[in-house]
């Protein structure tokens, strides 16, 4: 294909997908917007904050099925015009028609993986925490080096729980900060081994810091009341939909040092990865549902493009299951559907070649 018509074609798609992104982060921002002050009662600066970091990992999260629809208006729009039969009668295949579009989702599918939704998914994490603080919620999480727990029972102190060591729901190496609602750290308590019990952790072997007045205390046990146990935190720890791709990768080191269960993290970073082919294969969808000569109207042409986007997040959603279940392995579970999808696409642009 010669540069004037691939720069063409080109740039045509991208008008069309700068369009489709536009009016879906519109409709996207509307939606969280008005949900989230329908379910909380913070001030409008909040509110307006927690949409703005919440729309990026939305319309990441999206954006394979928003490429489809890009891709689908654009071959619509030329086929409406009888541009599409003049490529075909210049010798050109669907396929070479296509090429531009599978060089532009190639260049984001690396981009998305890589960049975007790393990013969108710390703006994604960073407004969980200002609304965890916000709102006084437990928050948890998973470092580099270890486990750590931070937990507000009540509005005036805190917990911070620093785990160095955990196995089979016994963990070791233990720190406790306990701390003001202004910040005050008050006490400091270090362990060797500590296991929880129904309304209580047990620690043993440990040193007591009295920060007020400077005075410490060993102890060979104590009982401090708590109502937060193991599998809790184990379950705290689980996988969030929000976590990067960086992140994780430093997270599942992490459980894997502390002999923590990773399957579910793996199949997340396989789910990662499968997103971002999955936007290189659109193209090939949105081709096997275009004719050369467009007989139907715009508005049934994205409804049956929604349609089929409806149809692959249900088929896909259906493998990651069975893969959460632990009913199929997480490769399996991931990759499948994807390329299946794409077998499929590429088979039905074939057949259409031929004919």
């Amino acid at each position: 294909m010669g540069f004037v018509h691939w720069r063409y074609l080109l740039k045509t798609h991208i008008k069309a997908l700068l369009a489709v992104i536009f009016i879906v982060a519109f409709i996207i921002f509307i939606f969280t917007f008005t949900e989230t002050l329908r379910r909380t009662t913070v001030s409008l600066e909040f509110l307006m904050l927690i949409t703005l970091y919440r729309l990026p990992y939305i319309m990441t999260t999206l954006f394979p099925y928003i490429y489809l629809i890009s891709t689908s208006l654009t071959l619509e729009s030329l086929a409406s015009s009888r541009e599409l039969i003049v490529f075909h009668a210049s010798g050109y295949s669907m396929r070479q028609i296509l090429s531009p579009f599978l060089c532009l989702a190639g260049s984001l599918s690396v981009a998305w993986f890589f960049a975007l939704q790393p990013f969108s998914a710390y703006l994604n994490h960073e407004i969980q925490i200002k609304e965890q603080h916000y709102f006084g919620m437990p928050i948890t999480s998973s470092t580099r080096t270890n486990l750590w727990l931070y937990q507000r029972p009540s509005p005036s102190q805190g917990i911070l729980l620093h785990v160095g060591h955990m196995q089979d729901s016994i963990c070791s190496d233990v720190s406790i900060y306990l701390f003001l609602q202004n910040g005050v750290l008050t006490e400091k308590i270090f362990a060797k081994t500590l296991y929880f019990t129904p309304g209580a952790w047990i620690l043993s072997q440990g040193t007591i810091f009295k920060m007020n007045n400077l005075e410490y205390q060993t102890f060979t046990e104590r009982r401090f009341e708590n109502t937060l146990d193991a599998n809790k935190i184990l379950l705290s720890l689980a996988p969030p939909k929000d976590i990067g791709m960086y992140d994780l990768f430093s997270i599942m080191k992490v459980r894997r040092k502390n002999h923590l269960y990773e399957e579910g993290h793996t199949l997340a970073l396989h789910t990662l990865g499968a997103k971002s082919v999955l936007i290189f294969f659109m193209v090939l969808v949105a081709g096997c549902f275009q004719t050369k000569h467009s007989r139907l109207k715009k508005s049934i042409s994205i409804a049956k493009t929604l349609l089929c986007c409806l149809f692959l997040h249900f088929f896909m959603d259906i493998f990651h299951s069975l893969g959460k279940q632990g009913i199929i392995l997480p490769f399996w579970a991931s990759w499948v559907p994807i390329f299946l999808t794409g077998a499929c696409a590429f088979a039905c642009l074939s057949w259409k070649g031929e004919r």
